[in-house]
């Protein structure tokens, strides 16, 4: 038996959340490749909170023979101590991390946690199954892309694998691995995988991928099966490029009209992917709710994050957006260490024009992230401080702070850089009702 561990805290408030698209992807190719599988999805088996680290081998029941545990950067320390018990309690399980958050530290993880067996990196749909196959066979690890690992006291860190180009080759996702009606029947479809945009403080620029894309037949045939299993209230198209795509934007709406669906759904946009002839389309289709992820309202911060857009096009699309659908939500950032007081303010000005037209916003503190460029540049300036945190992150990391402040490639979302003006806007953005 093969358990994979999807290390999400249980939403709090309205957000239910969804339930993990790529994780049970994965679990239906480990699934179709002939081995027994179970998810262990901490928001549906855990609803009330996480089970302290020391309690999760008791929590999790008996133990299996590898467990892969799936995490993002924000829940890392609590995932690294549930494995660390889980080794000490069972040491002959085989602890394997992968996921956003491992993948962008896999060396400096098995470096200093050597209760973590195997790190991946890249798309592990086909070379995790392979790995499983060839788990007893150390001269086949060479082999297998992404795969981190170490021999005989040595690390290894194989390239990642090549891109899947088509992703209708994959199973759908295993569904019936979770309980859908704990996310309130909100399930998250991830129709396209990459993002050719380059944006400083995103991991994705490091990467530069050109989107790869489900048919619009294959989405439609598993939102069909969403359909049929289960009483969805709302479907969440989760691609980083839904909109930027625009064709194939369009051709998903098509679809929907000439197939008589009803069903409500949501995407992620970008103000430079949407115009007024798309915007008429997509709610002709019934989409609700629209995310615009804008940063801030300054052009030199724009610029200086090369986000591709300009506060103009931000004025101009997304209140007009709020024509068209329900929910119109822009997020932000601040606290970039090169944002001025005054670019700031351009921020909550824009913010508040924003919300004259009901639109909703969230406004988070710039948290590093591994692969960003924008950590590279600012590696060496890192400091932790827990009064300093980006809401993105845990929210309390008492028992974790001596973990978290020596390790900071591996938790660099948890730090920020420190910066003459940081004080000072912290105070202008907590004098506007936000959260410092």
């Amino acid at each position: 038996m093969i358990t994979l561990v999807n290390c999400v805290a249980p939403h709090t408030g309205e957000d239910p959340g969804i339930p993990p698209p790529g994780l049970l992807s994965l679990a239906a190719s480990v699934r179709r490749a002939g081995f027994q599988v179970r998810v262990v999805d901490l928001p549906s088996a855990s609803p009330a909170g996480l089970p302290a680290p020391e309690e999760f081998p008791r929590w999790l029941g008996e133990a299996t023979r590898v467990v892969g545990f799936s995490s993002m950067s924000n829940m890392l320390p609590y995932a690294l101590e549930a494995a660390r018990f889980l080794k000490a309690a069972s040491p002959q399980t085989t602890i394997i991390f992968g996921g956003c958050g491992a993948q962008a530290a896999v060396k400096d993880l098995l470096e200093q946690f050597p209760f973590v067996d195997f790190a991946f990196q890249g798309e592990a749909d086909f070379t995790f199954p392979e790995f499983l196959r060839r788990r007893a066979e150390p001269e086949c690890w060479p082999r297998i892309g992404g795969l981190a690992y170490r021999t005989n006291g040595r690390l290894h860190i194989n390239p990642p694998p090549q891109r899947i180009s088509d992703l209708d080759v994959l199973p759908q996702p295993a569904y019936d691995f979770v309980d859908v009606a704990v996310y309130h029947n909100n399930v998250g479809l991830l129709t396209a995988r990459g993002c050719p945009f380059s944006c400083t403080y995103c991991e994705g620029s490091a990467l530069r991928r050109k989107p790869a894309c489900h048919s619009i037949d294959r989405v439609f045939a598993e939102i069909q099966f969403l359909q049929t299993r289960y009483s969805l209230s709302r479907i969440g198209l989760v691609d980083d490029t839904f909109t930027a795509l625009r064709d194939r934007a369009a051709r998903f709406c098509h679809h929907y009209l000439a197939g008589g669906w009803d069903f409500r759904w949501g995407a992620l946009a970008r103000v430079d992917g949407m115009d007024e002839p798309l915007m008429r389309l997509l709610a002709q289709a019934r989409c609700q709710s629209v995310y615009f992820g804008v940063e801030s309202g300054s052009d030199k911060t724009l610029r200086a994050v090369r986000k591709g857009i300009t506060r103009r096009q931000i004025c101009e699309v997304v209140p007009r957006a709020k024509e068209h659908f329900p929910e119109v939500v822009a997020s932000f950032m601040w606290g970039f260490p090169f944002e001025e007081p005054e670019d700031l303010e351009e921020t909550l000005l824009l913010i508040a024009y924003l919300r004259s037209f009901d639109v909703k916003v969230q406004l988070h503190l710039w948290s590093p992230m591994p692969r960003s460029p924008l950590f590279q540049r600012y590696r060496t300036q890192l400091v932790y401080d827990p009064g300093v945190q980006s809401n993105i992150v845990l929210g309390d990391v008492a028992r974790y702070q001596s973990l978290i402040s020596s390790n900071p490639t591996i938790f660099a979302p948890f730090f920020h850089v420190p910066h003459p003006a940081f004080a000072q806007k912290k105070r202008m953005i907590e004098s506007v009702g936000f959260a410092g």
